[in-house]
C-alpha cells in the first residue's frame, strides 16, 4: 500500500470487479480510456487473476486511488507501457465523477511518481491527453509534466477529430 495524505494506493481486489465493471464500461470514459468496446466481467476477472503479476513481466500496474477516511474507492491509477531498459512508463487516471477537483489526482499522481522514481528507478513519466480534457492538462502542467508533441487529428471522438497532446516529465 502506498500511504499519502488523503487518499493510498492499494492492488486491485476481487471485491473491486463490479466497480472495475462500471468504469471500463462508462462510454464517457472511452475517449480517455482509448476504450472502443464493452468489457464484459468475465475479461475483468481474468485481468485480475493477472493483476498480481510484476510490472517488470506484463509492463502495467493498475492501483485503486482510496479515501482514508472513509476507505471510498475513488478512482484508478495506471502506469502501462513500462521499460526497464529505457526507464520510462506511461501515467493514466481515472476519479469517479463524484470526487473529482478536489485534488484527488493530485494526490494519486504525486504518490505514483514517488513510487515510480524510488522504487522502480524510472527516468520519466509521459501521459497523452486529448486537446479537450482541460482538467488532465491542468493537472499534469502543474505537476512539472511539459507539452512535448502534438498527434493533429488523432481521435475521433462523437464525430469530431481531435488532438492527443504528449506530457513528459524527466527525472535527474
Amino acid at each position: 500500500m502506498i500511504r499519502g495524505e488523503h487518499i493510498y494506493l492499494r492492488a486491485l481486489e476481487p471485491s473491486d470487479i463490479d466497480l472495475l465493471y462500471t468504469w471500463e464500461n462508462d462510454t464517457n470514459l472511452w475517449v480517455v480510456s482509448r476504450g472502443h468496446k464493452p468489457i464484459s466481467k468475465y475479461h475483468l476477472v481474468q485481468y485480475l487473476k493477472q493483476a498480481h503479476r510484476d510490472i517488470q513481466d506484463i509492463g502495467q500496474l493498475r492501483l485503486m486511488m482510496v479515501d482514508n477516511t472513509h476507505r471510498q474507492r475513488i478512482g484508478l491509477i495506471d502506469l502501462f507501457d513500462y521499460s526497464a531498459i529505457d526507464r520510462r512508463a506511461g501515467v493514466g487516471i481515472v476519479v469517479h465523477k463524484e470526487y473529482r477537483q478536489q485534488g484527488v489526482a493530485k494526490e494519486g499522481l504525486n504518490l505514483i511518481e514517488q513510487y515510480a522514481t524510488s522504487y522502480l528507478n524510472l527516468h520519466q513519466l509521459y501521459c497523452y491527453i486529448h486537446e479537450a480534457n482541460t482538467a488532465s492538462k491542468q493537472l499534469f502542467s502543474d505537476a512539472g509534466f511539459d507539452l512535448n508533441g502534438v498527434r493533429k487529428d488523432w481521435i475521433f471522438s462523437e464525430g469530431n477529430y481531435l488532438d492527443e497532446l504528449l506530457y513528459q516529465k524527466i527525472y535527474e
